[in-house]
């Protein structure tokens, strides 16, 4: 884990969903998160009353699961069989893959066994 990072974004009713996405990847979420371990939100409320500093808001809750899910969905389903596979597959025949390989990586040569 690094440097803490807080990001702002001026938002709005129609668009505070996807900025919500937007914030999470300013934020650098995905540099902290792994994406194959199991991730679980806590929502915090109270079950007398609604404190705006410390209640967990609709649209964070929604805004964060579906920036959450759509961006391994993207990565998983989309970017990577498309784009990443071929991309890797070169890199492990390049000079550096095979030196990336030369130090016994686990999983350094299934770049395309993933899908």
């Amino acid at each position: 884990m690094g440097e803490s990072k807080v990001a702002i974004l001026k938002t709005g009713p129609d668009t505070v969903l996807a900025d919500y996405g937007e914030l999470m990847h300013l934020a650098g979420y995905e540099e902290e998160l792994d994406p194959s371990a199991p991730t679980a939100l806590k929502v915090n409320i109270s079950w007398h009353r609604w404190f705006p500093a410390c209640s967990t808001t609709p649209w964070q809750l929604e805004g964060v699961t579906w920036s959450y899910l759509a961006s391994i969905i993207y990565h998983d389903r989309y970017w990577y069989p498309l784009k990443g596979k071929g991309r890797a597959r070169a890199f492990m025949g390049s000079p550096w893959g095979e030196l990336f390989q030369s130090y016994g990586t686990e999983g350094a040569s299934d770049a395309d066994d993933n899908t």
